[in-house]
């Protein structure tokens, strides 16, 4: 039996009225894997910029602003940084929850089914991860934010219901990073961030698809050039992870969630939502 490390980042935030799905991304990995990435991930941020930050990266705030002008090598330091983290071995998973859907099934179940994004999202990679490594002990190390010490027991109450797992509690330990630590500290939370920022993204949100309305080309114009479309070129590149599991949300699986319902997985790995 061996030992593994996850670590998980959050993106979107339900209470939003722009925001279109929450979502939870993260990475699993042994202790051996993480070395590997912190150091190759610290060589790749050398002399470029001190972390990687995708809200702040993909809007050019600083330390970012430096790319504004310079998509080329914006691209690379991305592509780098993927490249660091399938080269590291570590297997992604991530959840996203469609807002509207959620509040949807909210108003129609009772107070003690209305279910929660975050804890809905940390179910599924927990599930996800216990299937995947069955008989390994996995520290799971969320990102910290406030209000997450009362997500998790909901998360467990799901899982605790589920009835093709029972051993999440010898096998999975969950646990919040330290308050005064962020991912400007926590070198993994950086790949976290990626995978969960892009899994909101790839949904899209309402600013988004307001742009998509009057821009069906591939690319932008900047200073009289053609800049093949970021978000196109981010998504191709996260083909490049060993993504595992990777669930969305909507309104049939939640309203089996709140009614009791579990995942199971079909022998090509495929997952779905049944009742009792």
């Amino acid at each position: 039996m061996g030992i593994f490390k996850a670590y998980f980042d959050n993106s979107g935030d339900e209470n939003d009225p722009n925001i279109i799905s929450c979502s939870l991304g993260g990475f699993v990995g042994t202790i051996d894997d993480w070395e590997h990435f912190e150091t190759e991930w610290q060589n790749v941020l050398c002399d470029r910029v001190p972390y990687l930050h995708m809200n702040d990266f993909a809007h050019f705030n600083p330390p970012f602003d430096k790319y504004k002008n310079n998509e080329a090598d914006r691209i690379y330091l991305l592509k780098s940084l993927i490249k660091v983290i399938k080269d590291s071995n570590l297997k992604g998973f991530a959840s996203s929850v469609y807002v509207k859907d959620l509040e949807e099934i909210n108003k129609q179940v009772r107070q003690e089914e209305r279910l929660d994004a975050y804890a809905v999202n940390l179910y599924s990679c927990m599930r996800f991860m216990s299937n995947t490594w069955p008989k390994n002990v996995i520290e799971v190390n969320l990102d910290y934010f406030k209000g997450i010490y009362s997500k998790i027991p909901k998360a467990m109450n799901y899982i605790n219901r589920d009835k093709l797992y029972h051993n999440y509690d010898n096998y999975l330990r969950i646990s919040p990073l330290c308050k005064a630590l962020g991912y400007q500290e926590i070198i993994p939370i950086q790949a976290a961030d990626i995978l969960a920022y892009e899994t909101v993204k790839e949904n899209k949100t309402i600013d988004d698809i307001i742009m998509d309305k009057y821009n069906r080309n591939n690319y932008i114009i900047r200073n009289g050039i053609k800049w093949p479309r970021r978000r196109r070129i981010y998504q191709e590149l996260l083909k490049n992870i060993d993504i595992k599991y990777s669930f969305e949300w909507t309104q049939p699986q939640l309203m089996l969630l709140s009614k009791g319902g579990y995942f199971y997985f079909k022998p090509n790995n495929e997952t779905g939502i049944r009742l009792k």
